[in-house]
């Protein structure tokens, strides 16, 4: 939750780079009202949810990754992260300006 906080936070600045972002629900145990609940509590939306675990599982097993994809629909990088130490929106933020402005 307090990355999808921080995320959105930081949201103006995403935008102006022209990102979505999107998140990824994997371990929401409450299901879809778990996730309803925390794109309310932080104000962070979309939030998708990954059950039964078909998609997460293809890209990140063990970790919590944060992917950048490009409007081709490929990874252009991997931010690996755990569940309790994420990806800052600062280090996404400078990893998107570096790929992304290298793609113009």
């Amino acid at each position: 939750m307090k990355q999808l906080v921080q995320l959105q936070k930081n949201k103006a600045e995403f935008d102006k780079m022209g990102i979505q972002m999107i998140a990824v629900f994997r371990e929401e145990k409450k299901g879809i009202a778990g996730t309803k609940k925390a794109s309310t509590k932080s104000g962070f939306s979309p939030i998708l949810l990954d059950t039964p675990l078909d998609k997460t599982k293809a890209y990140s097993q063990k970790d919590f990754t944060t992917y950048l994809i490009g409007k081709d629909g490929t990874i252009k990088a991997e931010l690996s992260g755990t569940k309790t130490k994420r990806p800052t929106p600062e280090t996404i933020f400078t990893k998107a300006q570096e790929v992304f402005a290298a793609s113009k």
